[in-house]
C-alpha cells in the first residue's frame, strides 16, 4: 500500500521530514497500523506520532486513529499550534 504522508509544523522539524511517499510492505488497513509501522523508525518517531495531542487528517479530513486507510490516501500529522 502506498500513502502520501505529510508532517507539519514542529513535527517537520523534529523528524527532519516534511513529506514522503510511504510504501508499506504489509497491508495497513487502519491509521493505527500505519502509525505503528512508522514508529518502528525509532523512539523519536514513536513519541512524535503517538502523542495524543497530535491530530491526524486523511485526505484533508480530521479522523480518529482507528480510521480505515486505502492505498493512495494522503495522511497528515498536525501537532497543536499556538499563536500570539
Amino acid at each position: 500500500m502506498d500513502f502520501q504522508v505529510r508532517y507539519l509544523a514542529r513535527l517537520r522539524d523534529e523528524l527532519q521530514c516534511s513529506e514522503e511517499r510511504y510504501s508499506s510492505l504489509q497491508p495497513c488497513n487502519t491509521l493505527e497500523e500505519l502509525i505503528s509501522e512508522l514508529a518502528t523508525r525509532g523512539e523519536l518517531w514513536r513519541e512524535a506520532l503517538t502523542d495524543p495531542s497530535v491530530s491526524v487528517a486523511v485526505n484533508k479530513v480530521l479522523v480518529e486513529r482507528n480510521s480505515p486507510l486505502n492505498s493512495g490516501d494522503e495522511v497528515a500529522f498536525l501537532p497543536p499550534v499556538t499563536g500570539g
